[in-house]
């Protein structure tokens, strides 16, 4: 699968929700206490990289400053809304929670696969569907014409999203930690936690 190509003066963040709250449906759990405080400390890095905020001009091609896409589920939306709650353009897409999409996703999480790299060789097929249904999707949205954008979803997932983005292979050495990210630009990949 071919790159989404940054364009000069684009970034990109990757986001992981913040720690939360148990509950029966799992779509509906809340960030908890610790998950609002770390996802806070992330979000003053952000600030302190001028990440989506209107001190830094925007620059032509891009017509329009900032495109948040997150999953539906609470947890995902709340760790937005702390990051990002300025930003003008959100697009929840349903298929960032869709899990069911990956066989065997419940192995990873029941730590029977500790190396997303083996998870990866286990949902192969199912991984690099999502990709290009996700990619097909950003460029229908035009979501790719911002400076900046945000992408905020689940623990693996995101290691998918981020592998859109960039062929470093850092992006699939381990999960992001909860609240953490991926910022990829033309410079390369960094990763920010709380």
């Amino acid at each position: 699968m071919s790159l989404i190509k940054l364009k000069k003066d684009q970034t990109v963040f990757i986001g992981r929700h913040g720690n939360c709250i148990k509950a029966e449906n799992d779509s509906e759990r809340v960030l908890s206490r610790n998950g609002v405080e770390a996802t806070e400390l992330v979000e003053n890095s952000l600030g302190v990289l001028d990440f989506m905020t209107a001190t830094k001009p925007l620059t032509s091609p891009f017509r329009k400053r900032g495109v948040v896409v997150t999953s539906p589920a609470i947890r995902v939306r709340q760790t937005s809304d702390i990051l990002f709650g300025k930003a003008p353009i959100r697009i929840i897409h349903d298929d960032l929670y869709n899990f069911e999409q990956f066989p065997h996703v419940n192995e990873l999480y029941q730590n029977k696969i500790e190396d997303p790299r083996e998870y990866y060789n286990a949902d192969k097929e199912a991984i690099l569907s999502f990709q290009d249904r996700f990619k097909n999707f950003l460029m229908s949205k035009d979501v790719m014409s911002a400076q900046y954008v945000a992408i905020m979803s689940h623990a693996i997932v995101s290691n998918f999203i981020a592998e859109l983005f960039t062929d470093d292979s850092s992006v699939m050495d381990k999960m992001l930690p909860e609240s953490g990210g991926f910022l990829i630009s033309k410079d390369g990949v960094g990763v920010i936690t709380s």
